[in-house]
């Protein structure tokens, strides 16, 4: 979980750009060799350090979770979430009127690896706040 994902904004052009940097660039960025002078930082997000199809998860990403053969789990869209109280990431479920429901640590799949994350698709990378 050493990695961030970045929005950085053009505030004269609007424009966006995304950068993923490691911990130890975080004192180039906070000395400005990353940024120009014209751009502000919209959001800064943690990564969970779990992949699906190969994809880093980020906070605040958005994924879908297909059910399968031998998994008690039904399908589901989920938010990827930081839980302060049991400090882990985790997800709640997202239902049809867009709201968010019960929060689900991911170390509460017991073959996270092998039963939950195979059968999960990115759908929306983190917003820009």
């Amino acid at each position: 979980m050493n990695e961030y994902k970045i929005h950085i904004q053009n505030t004269l052009s609007k424009e966006v750009r995304e950068l993923v940097i490691k911990v130890k660039d975080l004192i180039e960025l906070t000395s400005s060799k990353l940024l120009n002078t014209d751009e502000v930082i919209l959001s800064f997000l943690k990564t969970t350090g779990l992949t699906i199809n190969g994809k880093l998860l980020f906070e605040e990403d958005i994924f879908s979770y297909k059910s399968h053969k031998g998994y008690l789990l039904g399908s589901f869209v989920g938010k990827v979430v930081w839980d302060k109280e049991s400090a882990c990431f985790g997800y709640e479920k997202i239902n049809d009127s867009d709201l968010l429901i019960n929060f689900t640590p991911f170390n509460s799949h017991d073959e996270l690896s092998y039963d939950f994350l195979p059968h999960c698709k990115i759908i929306r990378t983190a917003a820009i706040k």
